[in-house]
C-alpha cells in the first residue's frame, strides 16, 4: 500500500499539522486535540466497525480544509480507512443529554427539546 504521508503535498495548507507516528485510542485523540478537526487513519475497530484507535494524519481548526484533505486521501488511497471528526467531549447517554440540557437551562440558554420533557 502506498505511504499516506506522501499525499501531504496534495493536502490543503492553512493550519495543517501533519501525521504523527503514534497510534492513539479515540479517547486520547479527543483529549489531545480537543476543539480541533481531526483526520484519523483508523487502525482498530470496535463493534459495528466503529473507530477505536488510529494514527492522527492531520488536525486543525478549519472544517472545510480537513474534509477536503480526507476526500483527497480517500480518492488517492481507496483502501484507507479515515475518520474525520471534531475532537472533544462527547455526550454519550440519555442521562448525559439530560444533564447537558439542565446545565444549559441553568445558564439561561434557550433550548427547546420537547422530547426531553
Amino acid at each position: 500500500m502506498p505511504n499516506p504521508r506522501q499525499s501531504r503535498r496534495h493536502m490543503p495548507s492553512g493550519d495543517a499539522t501533519g501525521p504523527s507516528d503514534e497510534i492513539l485510542a479515540l479517547k486520547e485523540v479527543d483529549e489531545r486535540y480537543n476543539g480541533e478537526w481531526v483526520v484519523l487513519r483508523v487502525t482498530e475497530f470496535g463493534e459495528h466497525r466503529s473507530p477505536l484507535a488510529g494514527q492522527v494524519m492531520m488536525h486543525g481548526s478549519h472544517e472545510a480544509a480537513w474534509k477536503e484533505a480526507a476526500r483527497l486521501a480517500t480518492n488517492r488511497y481507496p483502501g484507507l480507512m479515515l475518520f474525520v471528526f471534531w475532537a472533544g467531549p462527547t455526550i454519550r447517554t440519555y442521562e448525559d443529554i439530560q444533564r447537558a440540557v439542565a446545565e444549559a437551562r441553568e445558564n439561561d440558554e434557550d433550548i427547546d427539546l420537547p422530547w426531553l420533557a
